[in-house]
């Protein structure tokens, strides 16, 4: 049988999750084609899978352009394309994750889909944005003092207001849906739900009710970024800081801060830097070490903290290595991974319910003493620790990838 993965390039989590699932597909001895942007082709074609190109967004305007580039003509290139590639290769299961286009050519197709989504996207793809909406301004009655009436303000005003911009980012793919006879949807990331939808989650990060047709398939962690590091031997005894916050204009400016709040820290630190390009007076310790990008699971094997933005990749990626996490979300997928991460006991975070990413008094929070500070106490956490062991030993052997290829060959056959 054949599978046509589909991830959203412009992410590498989106991508890596396709190929850990695409690699466990192809030992059952099925074949797998990918579609995929310009970007992302040489790295999907050095894991040994064949390409077809699609028209997708540059990483570049993924970062700074917010939902700009969700226009009509993205849409409307992306559907082509699909559409084309599906005329082609004729595949026994579409496989997407995180595509706005792909669950519908797919049904235009006449082929049986599946949607690669962990818990936050479910919440913002299944949910009404009004709901939404107040999980991600969070539990005001935690707020003390008068952030308490900023904090409830906005949980009054913020799901409405979520969910009038959800409706007005659809509209711009109004026209096309109707003319392909979808039916219409409150928010554009109803149509990242495929025929069948893999969760690619554990149970606790998963929102209460979920889409039908739902199969919990667990985390999906793709081994191809590892390679060794001899560096790592080089250093001492000191507890070692494992820091990547992605490459968004705001994770500049948080990066910078971590960097400086751990200076003269008593750790060794590793930063990963991905995209982003530091001050050129930088100057830094011997104990502060930077790459542009480091194989994440051999580094939290050696390292005692991690510090980043919360994507739900690298959360899994340490609760796997038993890493406690400082969280400091940027966006409001984020903010949900954060929220899950505390509740459980797994990580610290500086966000407040009542906060948004793009508040001035969140970015106050995030000075260099409080970044310091927050590290020690992570550090200090023993019961954190303890509880991130625990996850470890879940974690242990996970077979996502193997229970996702098996959940698609029932699709397909379907």
């Amino acid at each position: 049988m054949k599978a046509l993965f589909v991830p959203f390039a412009p992410s590498l989590a989106h991508v890596s999750r396709c190929l850990a699932v695409a690699e466990a597909w192809r030992a059952r001895g099925h074949s797998a084609l990918f579609a995929v942007g310009p970007e992302k082709e040489s790295l999907v074609r050095a894991a040994g899978f064949d390409t077809r190109p699609l028209p997708e967004v540059s990483a570049e305007t993924f970062r700074t352009a917010g939902l700009q580039w969700m226009s009509r003509e993205y849409f409307a290139d992306n559907l082509a394309a699909e559409t084309t590639i599906l005329a082609e290769a004729a595949p026994d299961v579409v496989v997407s994750d995180f595509r706005f286009t792909t669950s519908l050519s797919a049904r235009l197709a006449g082929r049986p889909s599946a949607s690669i989504l962990h818990g936050s996207a479910l919440c913002f793809a299944f949910l009404d944005p009004l709901e939404t909406g107040r999980l991600i301004i969070g539990d005001v009655e935690r707020v003390r003092g008068l952030a308490s009436l900023r904090a409830r303000f906005l949980r009054m005003a913020f799901p409405t207001m979520f969910r009038l911009f959800m409706r007005k980012a659809v509209q711009r793919w109004a026209p096309l849906l109707e003319e392909h006879r979808c039916p219409p949807v409150q928010s554009p990331y109803a149509l990242l739900l495929g025929d069948e939808i893999l969760a690619a989650d554990l149970p606790e990060f998963l929102p209460s009710r979920l889409p039908p047709h739902t199969h919990v398939v667990g985390p999906l962690t793709w081994s191809g970024w590892e390679k060794p590091t001899p560096w790592l031997d080089e250093l001492d005894h000191r507890p070692l800081v494992y820091v990547t916050v992605g490459s968004t204009v705001e994770a500049q400016k948080i990066l910078t801060k971590v960097i400086d709040a751990l200076r003269d820290a008593p750790y060794n630190v590793v930063v990963s830097t991905g995209g982003l390009s530091l001050p050129s007076d930088l100057r830094l310790p011997p104990s502060i070490r930077l790459f542009p990008t480091v194989p994440g699971a051999t580094v939290l094997a050696r390292s005692k903290v991690i510090v980043h933005l919360g994507g739900h990749g690298t959360l899994m990626q340490a609760l796997s290595a038993g890493v406690p996490s400082l969280l400091l979300p940027a966006n409001p997928d984020q903010i949900l991974v954060a929220q899950r991460a505390h509740c459980l006991g797994v990580g610290h975070s500086l966000w407040e319910p009542g906060h948004l990413p793009v508040d001035a008094s969140w970015q106050r929070k995030l000075t260099v003493p409080a970044l310091r500070s927050a590290i020690d106490r992570l550090m200090a956490d023993q019961t954190c620790a303890t509880t991130c062991q625990g996850f470890k030993r879940r974690l242990a052997g996970n077979a996502g990838a193997a229970l996702a290829a098996e959940k698609l060959a029932e699709i397909a056959v379907r």
